[in-house]
């Protein structure tokens, strides 16, 4: 993962303008080395949420849901049970 020092940049950047208008010469990519969690880190994720907690069964069945159907958080959350 990125440095501390690099996320503090990127938080605080140097605002360069052109037109009038400030832009962001940092980029996301340039932070982060990459936007998603492999399948093994899914897996702890859940291990960890059904071991805390009175509900972990339910919180873990909801990671492992919204992991194998790329849910975002907003559709996760709009889940309607019938």
């Amino acid at each position: 993962m990125s440095n501390i020092s690099n996320l503090e940049d990127y938080r605080n950047p140097t605002p360069s303008t052109k037109n009038s208008k400030v832009i962001n010469t940092r980029k996301y990519k340039d932070v982060r080395e990459r936007e998603y969690l492999t399948s093994s880190e899914i897996e702890r994720i859940s291990k960890a949420a059904k071991s805390v907690g009175r509900h972990g069964h339910r919180d873990s069945t909801i990671i492992m849901v919204a992991y194998h159907h790329a849910l975002r958080v907003s559709e996760l959350v709009n889940l309607k049970q019938e």
